[in-house]
């Protein structure tokens, strides 16, 4: 029992040692930006001297830029277009939207995983922190957040970039299997809504899928 917990303990040690001294961000393809992935790493395939931002990228940066492809599933990259729509870091740009974000917000309810147009309460703590325009929070098991500044956009549009969680798993498997669900409808979200203590996220057709209320 206690060689396990040790064991436990060192991949939480090296995972948060990975996620200090990642290096720079990532090239993805549009389908890949907004997924989430390990904090480890390993020697790239293609090269076979450099090393991948993420042990589930396919590409280490410098082959990702010589040849064009997403570093973790290797489509080709399109060309870097100006965005149609003004997006925004909101900590730099938009004062008024981040003081709607800021501060740290606990998940009351989500989408019901039988009905798409019914939302549930959440029996389990789960977070998520806006400060200094990143994200961060605490899943139902693990740790979370992005190594780049979250987005807002014209609709009140949010991307929250690159997010990276570290890697334990808990006793109880219905932790786990939340935990899972939690990260695949934060992937989804595509708007928020503020009003007064609350903030709800939505999907891409408009409706609800998580909810929070603002902590003290």
């Amino acid at each position: 029992m206690n060689r396990t917990k040790c064991m436990t303990q060192a991949v939480v040690v090296a995972v948060a040692l990975t996620i200090g001294v990642s290096g720079a961000w990532a090239e993805l393809c549009a389908k890949c930006k907004d997924g989430m992935y390990t904090a480890d790493s390993k020697r790239c395939p293609e090269c076979k001297q450099g090393w991948t931002a993420s042990g589930m990228y396919q590409l280490c940066k410098k082959c990702s830029a010589r040849l064009g492809q997403c570093e973790r599933c290797r489509a080709k990259l399109e060309a870097v277009k100006k965005p149609s729509k003004e997006v925004v870091n909101p900590a730099a740009d938009e004062k008024a939207k981040a003081q709607e974000l800021t501060g740290a917000w606990r998940l009351a309810s989500w989408v019901s995983p039988d009905d798409a147009d019914k939302v549930v309460a959440v029996e389990f703590p789960c977070t998520i922190v806006f400060e200094q325009g990143k994200v961060r929070g605490r899943a139902p098991v693990n740790g979370y957040g992005s190594q780049e500044p979250f987005t807002v956009g014209a609709g009140n549009s949010i991307s929250f970039g690159r997010l990276m969680a570290t890697q334990m798993a808990a006793a109880d498997d219905k932790l786990n299997k939340a935990e899972g669900r939690y990260f695949q409808l934060l992937e989804k979200v595509k708007t928020y809504k503020p009003e007064k203590d609350k903030l709800a996220f939505m999907g891409k057709d408009g409706k609800q899928i998580l909810l929070f209320v603002k902590q003290p």
